[in-house]
């Protein structure tokens, strides 16, 4: 592992965009996933610019080492907003040195300040415990499918 020297968290601003595209890239590469294409990326970036998605950024000095996004959304179970988080991805060298727990944090402070009641994270059967560990509890199963057309 690679210490951490000056870890710093800010929401992405326009002039971070390349460093969220590389980090988006290596999220999906880390995952097996195909990295966003040029239009999926202006689709990323009309989020971002509406205010639909925030990206949290981990940053050691200058080089990005880390991000997670938040979106809200309404629970009518909970008559509430709730805060989905997503592409939670830290440096493969910078993992355990609190990048998550930090980023985690953000999110956190931020989906309260949007009046959100709860946070929700899709994972895969092998980060289950290290959500656990950060507090998130198993509520079932969660389902997707693609919107043909869409």
């Amino acid at each position: 592992m690679k210490p951490v020297k000056e870890l710093r968290i800010e929401w992405a601003p326009a002039s971070r965009k390349p460093a969220l595209r590389a980090l988006l890239a290596e999220f999906a590469a880390a995952i097996g996933e195909p990295a966003p294409d040029a239009e999926g990326f202006a689709r990323i970036t009309r989020a971002l610019d509406d205010g639909r998605i925030a990206f949290a950024l981990a940053s050691d000095g200058a080089d990005p080492i880390g991000m997670c996004s938040l979106t809200a959304g309404f629970s009518t179970y909970g008559a509430a907003p709730f805060g989905l988080v997503d592409d939670p991805c830290v440096d493969p060298t910078r993992r355990g040195g609190g990048v998550a727990r930090a980023l985690l944090e953000a999110v956190t402070a931020e989906a309260r300040s949007r009046g959100c009641r709860s946070l929700l994270i899709g994972c895969s059967d092998g980060d289950v415990g290290m959500w656990k560990h950060f507090g998130f509890r198993k509520i079932g199963n969660l389902m997707a499918t693609d919107l043909p057309g869409s």
